[in-house]
């Protein structure tokens, strides 16, 4: 959860077609240059929506903003019953400590 102002814009996103969502949007032959005609398009952050799939796939792209949404002091995030199983195992760490608690990342060093 964003923490701070309450001023939000929604997501963009490709209209999705009936059936296969933004399936279409992504070339086979070359999934990299798609994301990047996408974020050219609708921006820094935006959502797709697959076949299948319950939700919609938030694409970042670019380091700016993924080191702004990795930021642990401005969002909260909520630890559910498969991540309380992951942290039995690894501990505190990035994806599994709970909200307020410092992160341990000495498995990286």
């Amino acid at each position: 959860m964003a923490s701070g102002t309450s001023d939000s814009l929604p997501i963009p996103q490709p209209p999705p077609h009936l059936f296969v969502g933004n399936f279409a949007e992504i070339d086979p032959n070359d999934a990299p240059g798609s994301f990047q005609r996408l974020a050219d398009i609708y921006g820094e952050i935006y959502q797709l929506q697959f076949p299948g799939r319950d939700g919609k796939v938030i694409v970042v792209s670019s380091y700016d903003t993924i080191n702004d949404c990795c930021d642990g002091d401005r969002f909260e995030k909520p630890i559910n019953a498969t991540l309380d199983e992951v942290r039995a195992l690894t501990g505190d760490g990035l994806f599994t400590a709970y909200p307020g608690e410092k992160v341990h990342l000495s498995c990286l060093r």
